[in-house]
């Protein structure tokens, strides 16, 4: 069910080794839900804000987490995509959650695009069974600049050769630079981000960790290197 891959830091363009994960292209512009031929049919998935979400958009396939099918997905800020509902939360336990919210979590952890040139969430649709979205060199909470993080979310119906038959969910990541906002120093040390999927039933779920300093995002950057 999920893939997970390393990226390499390329500069302004977003770009994704192994042709699993789209790009970025160099000369995006945050035009809100409006199509900019420089964003190649990229678009922002919310305005500049903390803790907030995105609009209700549908799917054009059906994506299953653990049984349960959607055909809509609520993009928010705080690292992650829903189904069923929105979910506002920054980090404050690992998965599993027993809040009946589905959950795909390629970093959920306190993202803060307030204050200016913090960053961008983009989301696209690839394909008739493909759909992502990207945290674009995103601050942290309190409106903290100095460290950014670039990672990618890609959902299909299973379906897409790229992602393998089979899997439907797949992490991808660029520059990383901080792990937590809420209760920690420099983008260290407070309430850990946490990578995985959640069904919101209390019983499935897939986590591949939890990260609170230096170290640990090493260590998640290598292991998804390999594969997850």
């Amino acid at each position: 069910m999920l893939q997970g891959r390393l990226l390499q830091n390329l500069g302004t363009e977003l770009t994704f080794p192994g042709g699993i994960c789209p790009s970025l292209p160099a000369n995006r512009s945050p035009v809100l839900s409006s199509p900019s031929p420089a964003n190649d049919g990229w678009v922002l998935a919310m305005t500049a804000n903390d803790d907030l979400y995105s609009g209700h958009f549908s799917l054009p396939f059906n994506f299953d987490i653990f049984g349960t099918i959607f055909s809509a997905v609520y993009v928010n800020n705080n690292g992650n995509i829903s189904f069923g509902t929105q979910f506002t939360s920054f980090p404050y336990s690992g998965f599993p959650l027993i809040s009946s919210k589905s959950v795909v979590a390629p970093f959920w952890s306190d993202v803060d695009t307030t204050g200016g040139n913090l960053g961008y969430v983009w989301m696209k649709v690839i394909s008739s069974n493909q759909f992502a979205v990207a945290w674009d060199s995103v601050g942290y909470f309190n409106q903290q600049g100095d460290k950014r993080n670039t990672f990618m979310v890609l959902i299909s119906d299973g379906t897409d050769a790229s992602m393998g038959t089979g899997n439907n969910v797949c992490f991808c990541y660029n520059d990383m630079q901080w792990t937590t906002g809420d209760g920690g120093t420099g983008g260290f040390g407070g309430t850990s981000a946490t990578v995985g999927v959640n069904k919101g039933d209390g019983v499935h779920f897939f986590q591949l960790g939890r990260y609170d300093g230096k170290l640990s995002l090493v260590s998640m950057l290598l292991g998804l290197q390999h594969g997850a």
